[in-house]
């Protein structure tokens, strides 16, 4: 035993040294591998597609992993014309094509996925992409697979979609107009206790006059004042004089 010991010690940095060179190689290979988990062959568009209806497609692919492996997919569309419109993202389930976990080689069920009604009249492209992640202990690498369809178009949304696209306009405008409305109806209040201020201007006439009036609109205020002014004086000064012939008689 005390051999073994010493022999262990004596190589100990050997051991050491060829389990860390173990440990990065595992790692290198399962993080550079080309682990084949899956193979997206060919997609089928099986329908007619215009924006605001659902495309229709079937996906040729092979599996390879077991059941119970993570996979996350995401579909795209991508338009002809890269100037059109940048490519717009489906939503929906994220595994159709591969739910049911088989392996093998086999064409999907039917997969359905609704086209927004915005969408520009043109040819696109489907791409659907998939990772699937392996995880082994405390390890996880997610390997991605994709494919794309051949060209296809994407018609004009129908009357009823165009309709639905309009009302939904308008509704918005609705909303809009009775939230701008409600804000109108709460400032009110607050501005009301500013209505005293005609008030102060009534209070302090020689502060506001010269404001409010202009050059050609003093001249007329001040003209009856001098005319009344001048009739008392005037008038005054015929008083005064028939007192004097008075007083003289």
């Amino acid at each position: 035993m005390k051999k073994i010991t010493a022999i262990l010690l004596r190589f100990s940095n050997v051991i050491i040294a060829l389990a860390v060179v173990v440990l990065i190689g595992g790692l290198v290979f399962f993080y550079s591998f080309p682990f084949k988990v899956a193979e997206f062959k060919k997609i089928n568009i099986t329908s007619t597609v215009d924006a605001g209806q659902r495309i229709e497609y079937t996906l040729d692919f092979c599996r390879y992993v077991p059941k119970g492996t993570k996979i996350d997919v995401h579909r795209f569309l991508f338009p002809k014309d890269k100037t059109l419109i940048s490519p717009i993202e489906l939503s929906s389930n994220p595994s159709l094509e591969t739910l049911d976990g088989i392996t093998g080689c086999r064409t999907s069920t039917p997969v359905k996925l609704p086209v927004d009604v915005s969408t520009p009249e043109g040819d696109y492209r489907l791409l659907i992409r998939g990772d699937y992640c392996i995880e082994f202990t405390f390890l996880r690498r997610c390997i991605m697979v994709e494919q794309y369809s051949d060209y296809f178009h994407i018609g004009k949304p129908d009357i009823p979609s165009q309709l639905s696209v309009i009302t939904q306009q308008l509704e918005a405008i609705e909303r809009a107009t009775q939230q701008s409305s409600s804000i109108g109806n709460t400032i009110t209040p607050q501005t009301a206790p500013e209505a005293p201020v005609p008030n102060i201007e009534q209070q302090t006439p020689q502060v506001t006059v010269p404001q409010t009036t202009t050059p050609q609109i003093a001249p007329q205020q001040a003209s009856p004042l001098r005319q009344t002014l001048e009739s008392t004086r005037d008038t005054t000064t015929s008083i005064l004089e028939n007192i004097t012939k008075m007083l003289h008689l």
